[in-house]
């Protein structure tokens, strides 16, 4: 909890910032959105960004992980008990943030702090999906690489516009 009303204002200010950047990103993507657009639509100056955040790519990874944040919080509350159902709800769920994925796969590569934040997602994910396979009794041999196909079916659905029979035709295919 913050101690003082300097550290409140200072952590509301953040936030606002992370906001519009968040709005500019998914407007604009990456490469099109300026800390100069994001500080206009945030009704700050350029340079008070650089007081919350060290660059842009930090900026772009704290919205990111915002982001992932609440999905993971919003998926260890489901109660469905169908994996199929599971996978469908996290594509449905990502694809409202498709341009986020696409720029993390992008800058991954050459931004580590992207990479960090894109591991930290994959192992999130990795966690709780191991946990929910070791109640379906899957062997413990078969829960690591299970997991990395789902993770690159989600991420090529993701990739690619796909319609709802064709993404129900491959996630029934993952079917344990």
């Amino acid at each position: 909890m913050p101690s003082n009303r300097q550290e409140v204002e200072n952590n509301v200010k953040k936030q606002e910032i992370r906001d519009s950047a968040r709005q500019m990103f998914l407007a604009f993507g990456y490469e099109k959105t300026s800390l100069a657009k994001i500080a206009k639509h945030a009704g700050v100056t350029a340079n008070t960004i650089y007081w919350y955040f060290k660059s842009k790519e930090e900026l772009f990874a704290s919205v990111v992980e915002e982001i992932i944040q609440a999905f993971l919080t919003a998926f260890k509350t489901r109660k469905s008990e169908s994996l199929r159902d599971n996978i469908l709800w996290v594509i449905s769920v990502l694809e409202v943030s498709r341009a986020f994925i696409v720029t993390i796969h992008e800058k991954s590569r050459t931004s580590q702090v992207i990479a960090d934040v894109h591991q930290s997602f994959h192992d999130s994910l990795a966690e709780i999906s191991e946990a929910y396979l070791l109640e379906k009794e899957m062997k413990p041999t078969e829960i690591k690489p299970y997991i990395t196909l789902v993770g690159f079916v989600i991420e090529g659905i993701l990739m690619h516009e796909l319609d709802e029979k064709e993404k129900n035709d491959i996630v029934s295919l993952l079917e344990v």
